[in-house]
């Protein structure tokens, strides 16, 4: 935050629980750091990305490191997508999306 603030950035950072938080505004960018593993299911992996996915602004990013078993159910969800959603990045566990809907 310190090296945001010192280059005039504005950053905000909110942490709380992925499954009870209600996202009320839109992000540029959203991190979800190696929890989604942590849900009991894939259903449930599933609907925290759809949740995450649609506060993104537009050409906004999402950035998401989890275990390897994950990385298919991730990828796959922007790959389902590929009208709104483009992968940047999907290696070493992380995977990087950007928003690419223009409506």
């Amino acid at each position: 935050m310190d090296d945001a603030k010192n280059e005039g950035l504005k950053v905000e950072g909110i942490v709380n629980d992925i499954v009870d938080y209600i996202p009320e505004i839109q992000f540029d960018v959203i991190v979800i750091d190696r929890v989604l593993h942590m849900l009991p299911s894939d259903q449930q992996r599933n609907v925290i990305l759809e949740k995450y996915a649609k506060v993104v602004n537009e050409t906004g990013f999402i950035l998401i490191a989890d275990t390897p078993q994950n990385k298919n159910l991730i990828s796959g969800f922007f790959q389902k997508k590929p009208e709104s959603w483009k992968i940047i990045k999907n290696k070493n566990g992380f995977i990087f999306a950007q928003n690419k809907c223009t409506e």
